[in-house]
């Protein structure tokens, strides 16, 4: 018979048995035959937790085996369902579904995906019994315009080396042959098509339904948490990285979210340092946001090696694709001092800005 916890036996024998023994004892608490108390169950599963954690935290992370991230994630989860089976305030369930964002943020949420997606969502539909005698307070939720950052002129100074603007998309054939060797911007590439004034657009429904919080914050569900950093630039002293609530994020880089503000009316995040989530895979945080939008064809054309890194290989996933993420307030507050790319092929989509 397969070993039922075969991703964790370099964790150890006795690990893998404390684990696979507190989940038979939480199981037994579910169908009410267990006699163990839940104080000791949450004491081993948070111990085990502990572990995980400090066996993270004390390599670099590329070389933090799969086992601990695995045991990190299992034990959360272990954790939390026991805690709410005799606590379910709003409370313990915001805590549960900030703990199992930090399973997929901190562990990448090992072997257990599209569980932790469900049980996200399991919670989110307690919560929202638990404030069914609530009245949610609906605020404007679409993110003001912003002043242009630059004036034009002040563009073109900066701008060394111009980059040229395709009228119409390349084919895959012309992108392959030759296109794919420099950068080139696309406008109105993603947004709505139009016979007339926007023919090869692609439609991706983000255009639109990313500039309302509440469309973001409803998809995601309450008491979601995001990584992100915060500072004008990750060289200054006092930049710095935190995981914070989405909603939060989301009122300190303009969107109107309703949080709360000062006597004066203006918000109270707007005088903090600036946030920012960078370079971020949020759709595996947040799969239902993915499908607003559209990856194009020459994402899947798979041209050879950069000339300059003969040895690169495309992301060993199934699509042999990275898709990542960066949200920010777009105010000119963060600054990004010269660095070196990724030698990967790179395309870049502007959602707003």
């Amino acid at each position: 018979m397969a070993y039922p916890y075969a991703a964790l036996q370099n964790c150890g024998t006795a690990i893998c048995e404390q684990l696979r023994s507190s989940f038979r004892v939480l199981s037994g608490y579910f169908q009410e035959t267990a006699s163990w108390q839940l104080g000791e169950l949450l004491a081993t599963f948070n111990a085990l937790w502990r572990l995980s954690d400090e066996k993270i935290h004390s390599l670099p992370y590329d070389r933090v085996g799969g086992h601990w991230l695995r045991l990190y994630v299992d034990s959360t989860i272990g954790f939390f369902m026991t805690r709410t089976l005799n606590q379910s305030s709003e409370a313990d369930l915001l805590e549960y579904i900030s703990a199992l964002d930090q399973a997929i943020i901190v562990a990448g949420a090992v072997g257990r995906e599209d569980e932790i997606q469900k049980i996200i969502k399991q919670v989110q539909l307690r919560l929202s019994h638990e404030r069914q005698n609530e009245t949610r307070v609906a605020s404007s939720s679409i993110i003001p315009r912003r002043k242009r950052r630059l004036h034009e002129e002040e563009c073109s100074r900066q701008t060394r080396i111009p980059i040229p603007t395709l009228d119409i998309p390349p084919s895959i054939n012309k992108f392959l042959q030759s296109d794919r060797h420099k950068p080139f911007i696309l406008r109105r590439f993603m947004a709505q098509p139009d016979e007339v004034s926007n023919p090869h657009g692609m439609g991706w429904s983000a255009i639109d339904r990313w500039q309302s919080a509440d469309y973001l914050l409803n998809t995601s569900g309450p008491g979601r948490m995001v990584p992100v950093e915060i500072g004008t630039s990750y060289t200054d002293v006092a930049w710095t990285q935190r995981i914070v609530p989405f909603s939060e994020f989301l009122g300190q880089i303009g969107y109107e979210t309703g949080l709360p503000t000062d006597p004066s009316g203006a918000s109270t995040l707007k005088d903090r340092a600036p946030m920012y989530l960078a370079q971020y895979s949020l759709f595996k945080q947040f799969p239902e946001l993915e499908r607003d939008i559209i990856l194009p064809d020459y994402i899947y054309s798979a041209p050879e090696a950069p000339a300059d890194y003969p040895s690169y290989q495309p992301p060993g996933n199934e699509e042999g694709v990275v898709v990542n993420v960066w949200i920010g307030g777009g105010e000119a507050k963060v600054t990004s001092p010269p660095h070196t790319v990724s030698p990967s092929p790179t395309r870049a989509g502007i959602i707003r800005g």
